[in-house]
This record gives structure tokens, C-alpha cells and sequence, in this order.
């Protein structure tokens, strides 16, 4: 099974819900409100990234 990134979106920007988001493998943590131009550069970023492990 490969591995999917995951980019957790939540209105929370408690440093522990980060580590915790990370630790349990995220790739990227957007806050609420988020612009889509971000979103999406940074689903570009994680899915580029994760190309490249598959190779």
C-alpha cells in the first residue's frame, strides 16, 4: 500500500495539535481560514514530494 499525504485543516493553532498532527504523519497543517490558492500549492508541494519517494 503506498502512502497518501495527509494536510490536516483545522481552525486550531495550538502547538500541540501541530505536533501531534505531524507526529501522526501529516505533511502539512493549514489554520481557517485558508485561501485556495495556498491549499493548493501546498497539496502540489506534497504530492511532488511524495513522487518522488515512490520513485
Amino acid at each position: 500500500m503506498k502512502a497518501v499525504p495527509a494536510i490536516m485543516i483545522t481552525a486550531s493553532a495550538d502547538g500541540a495539535n501541530v505536533k501531534a498532527a505531524v507526529e501522526a504523519g501529516a505533511v502539512g497543517y493549514v489554520l481557517k481560514p485558508f485561501s485556495v490558492t495556498d491549499l493548493l500549492a501546498r497539496v502540489r508541494a506534497a504530492t511532488k514530494n511524495q513522487s518522488r519517494v515512490w520513485l
